[in-house]
């Protein structure tokens, strides 16, 4: 498939595709188009076209499934650090006018939450119509006032995408380790582009800081 959409392009290439994706988990790119149908039809049956979905997950391969599966539901993600104060968490929820929250048991606390897969998740009010051109909503740390969102097109997120495949020259055999916090646009950047390339890598969901850790993680 020709296209300029990179999210069209790791779809269409996933699907019967057995080169090995997740390291450790030993989860191939097939498994991800599998998983990817599966939290489609979730979506769909709890979501309109445009209703916004709010993710507070580390990286994990649902992480991964529920952006592809939210490309073909069309409904836009912001991201929320599962790392964030309780105060971030509520301004994010809040100003993104999200739908439905989706997290991990630790992340938040909903007392009529329930569970898909190994994520939880809870419906929040649903919005008007809305005609939103953004993929995702990416909002600051918000370390000096509120955080304050930026949204981020399909083509915008495609052309920086492939621009790190092309300057990186990633490819299939390659494998890389992701530790960028899951709300930071970086980081959404680097999961898509091991994506697109096909190449194999591993996720830090406990942040690396010092250049000896990270050497002990590639070994």
């Amino acid at each position: 498939m020709k296209t300029n959409n990179i999210f069209e392009k790791i779809i269409s290439n996933s699907k019967n595709c057995q080169n090995l994706m997740l390291v450790e988990e030993k989860k191939t790119y097939n498994d991800l188009y599998l998983n990817t149908k599966k939290i489609y039809k979730f979506l769909k049956k709890n979501l309109k076209k445009n209703e916004i979905i709010c993710v507070c997950l580390n990286y994990s391969f649902d992480f991964m499934s529920i952006i592809l599966a939210s490309y073909l539901n069309k409904n836009p993600i912001t991201f929320l650090n599962p790392f964030a104060s309780k105060k971030e968490k509520k301004h994010v929820i809040s100003d993104s006018k999200c739908s439905i929250i989706i997290y991990e048991k630790n992340n938040l606390k909903y007392n009529k939450s329930k569970k898909f897969l190994s994520f939880k998740y809870k419906v929040l009010k649903k919005l008007e119509k809305n005609n939103l051109s953004f993929r995702f909503l990416i909002y600051t740390s918000g370390t000096t006032a509120n955080p304050k969102g930026v949204m981020l097109s399909t083509s915008a997120i495609s052309s920086n995408v492939k621009g790190i495949n092309k300057n990186i020259n990633l490819k299939k055999n390659d494998t890389g380790i992701i530790f960028s916090p899951p709300a930071y646009a970086m980081g959404v950047s680097q999961v898509l582009s091991f994506l697109l390339s096909k190449s194999k890598f591993v996720f830090v969901n406990s942040g690396l800081r010092f250049p000896v850790e990270l050497k002990e993680k590639i070994k």
